[in-house]
């Protein structure tokens, strides 16, 4: 069982690390209990580079449910469900966040089922390490979704394989597929991952791709129309991270191109995207951490937003799109579950160029 559970635990957690509490474990059945509440005073809600008013706010929290058992011979099987919910005010209190189900062999890699982190993000969630801002520059969460539709962020009612490769003395190498078959307007899509590691470095590159069929609508309102725009959704992006985050030197760099992954948010169109980030972890459990982070049209905008359609997001008047954010701060791990944090954002580009934001706040892991 321990060989499996171990075999699970890195097959399945593509993402960043989670911190869970076993409930029960016979052997052969293993139940965990993980997510995270947070108490955030800032003056961002949800967009970056779009200001409100100062406030007590949530930021995203979370309970999930995992479920391991061994059912020998080298297979098990692992399965998770995890539900947002409305912390603070009333009003709908759950959300489903994640929900699937995977059979792995350690030989044969792992075929899951459901709504999963994408193979899209294996491979672009390495700059995404800071809890406010941070990943907003390389299509994950498509048209203001947690990318379901899309596959690039939580992919929803997805087929995944991944299966990872060991190269002895030369590393390890990791291949990621994903498959969705059409929904509305969307098309089948395709993804995948390929990461490569030696040592403290990675290098990886991924995928996501499908054509659009008539009227693309996110929220009932259409943001691409395959008959006037170009009738694809589609990114790629490849990225580099050295060290591990918390502990000594940390850094990552991803770089993407897209096409309609910003429609339904900033425009539709062409898009370039790019995320840096430099960290570092002292022994007294402190990360202190700089980022950058820009968004682009590539070439003119086929169709941006009013400041009335879209506050804080309409472009300039220029028909192209660009902007960029220096951001930095602090975290503080008072416990292996117990984190605060401070960071602060600075609005650089020439699009939603607006007033800089803060957030100070407490997280607790379950």
């Amino acid at each position: 069982m321990k060989k499996s559970i171990l075999f699970l635990s890195v097959a399945a957690a593509m993402a960043m690390p989670a911190q869970a509490v076993e409930l029960y474990n016979d052997g052969v059945n293993q139940i965990t209990l993980g997510g995270h509440l947070t108490a955030q005073l800032s003056n961002v809600d949800w967009y970056q580079g779009v200001d409100v008013d100062t406030q007590l706010r949530p930021n995203s929290p979370r309970i999930n449910f995992g479920f391991n058992r061994d059912l020998g011979n080298g297979y098990a099987l692992d399965a998770k469900i995890e539900t947002g919910y409305n912390m603070m005010t009333s009003g709908n209190s759950f959300s489903t966040r994640l929900g699937y189900m995977g059979v792995s062999h350690e030989d044969y890699g792992r075929l899951s089922f459901g709504k999963e982190w994408s193979t899209y993000y294996d491979a672009a969630w390495w700059t995404d390490m800071p809890v406010v801002f941070s990943s907003d520059q390389l299509g994950i969460y498509t048209g203001d979704t947690d990318g379901g539709d899309s596959g690039m962020g939580r992919a929803d009612k997805a087929i995944q394989y991944r299966k990872g490769f060991s190269l002895g003395d030369f590393g390890n190498l990791n291949l990621g597929l994903q498959w969705q078959g059409e929904n509305g307007a969307l098309d089948q899509r395709i993804g995948g991952s390929l990461i490569y590691q030696i040592g403290e470095f990675k290098l990886g590159t991924s995928y996501v791709g499908g054509d659009i069929n008539g009227e693309y609508k996110i929220y009932g309102n259409t943001v691409v129309d395959s008959t006037k725009h170009d009738a694809e959704l589609t990114s790629w992006q490849v990225s580099a991270a050295y060290g591990q985050w918390g502990k000594d030197l940390y850094l990552a760099a991803s770089y993407q191109q897209g096409t309609n992954t910003e429609a339904g948010m900033r425009f539709t169109g062409d898009s370039i995207g790019m995320e840096f980030l430099a960290a570092y972890g002292f022994e007294t459990n402190t990360t202190a951490f700089v980022s950058y982070r820009q968004l682009e049209s590539d070439g003119k905008v086929e169709m941006a937003y009013t400041d009335d359609e879209r506050p804080g997001f309409a472009d300039n008047g220029d028909g192209e799109w660009n902007e960029s954010f220096v951001s930095f701060g602090v975290h503080q791990n008072l416990t292996s579950n117990t984190l605060l944090f401070a960071e602060y954002n600075i609005s650089t580009g020439d699009d939603r160029d607006g007033d800089n934001q803060y957030a100070v706040g407490f997280r607790f892991f379950l």
